[in-house]
């Protein structure tokens, strides 16, 4: 689901989105906004950018005439995956733990 800053939806897409940054607007879906919200439809959805895969919600946004993405989720969805990331797996299970508080 597509929605502008003022939750006002754009549309819902099932394909690939390309924005761009164009006269200090996001270029690529209806009305130019210059915030846009990405919603996965099932609350536990995902979505692919850059070839990486995310959960949650996307922001797209201008940012001093670039675009700027910013994934939002909780923190309970959050910490499992960015805490194996962050730390070599040879690290004992007890260090994980520990490192997540």
């Amino acid at each position: 689901t597509l929605r502008d800053g003022r939750g006002r939806l754009l549309g819902q897409r099932d394909e690939g989105l390309t924005l761009r940054a164009s006269r200090g607007r996001i270029a690529g879906v209806s009305g130019e906004p210059q915030l846009l919200w990405l919603l996965p439809e099932q609350p536990n959805g995902s979505f692919w950018l850059q070839q990486r895969r995310y959960r949650g919600a996307l922001l797209v946004q201008l940012k001093e005439g670039r675009l700027q993405a910013i994934n939002r989720l909780g923190v309970e969805s959050y910490l499992p995956s960015v805490v194996g990331a962050e730390m070599p797996h040879q690290w004992p299970a007890e260090a994980l733990r520990v490192q997540s508080v």
